[in-house]
């Protein structure tokens, strides 16, 4: 089981910053709110929503739930948004 406080403590402790490659996670975190609120709306020429839109945004969505909880559950307590590894952690393969 994933322990919220380790992880939790480990992003807030800036005992070592900068040293576990921080500007990646910012980095995907400037990307991730990019993509949710973009600072532009492309026109794409087609005003009509066809059916399946709706449908295959849902199930885009229910398999990513799926991903992160799987993935999560697999990771346990090595689970970090750093790139770098916890040090109390082993690399899992397999």
């Amino acid at each position: 089981t994933l322990d919220v406080d380790a992880v939790m403590k480990e992003i807030t402790d800036t005992s070592q910053l900068g040293q576990r490659d921080e500007a990646f996670f910012v980095g995907q975190m400037v990307l991730v709110l990019l993509v949710a609120f973009p600072p532009f709306q492309m026109d794409l020429g087609d005003d009509d929503a066809k059916f399946g839109d709706p449908l295959f945004g849902l199930a885009t969505m229910a398999l990513a739930a799926v991903l992160l909880v799987q993935g999560s559950k697999n990771l346990g307590n090595s689970l970090t948004p750093f790139p770098k590894p916890r040090a109390d952690n082993k690399l899992k393969t397999g």
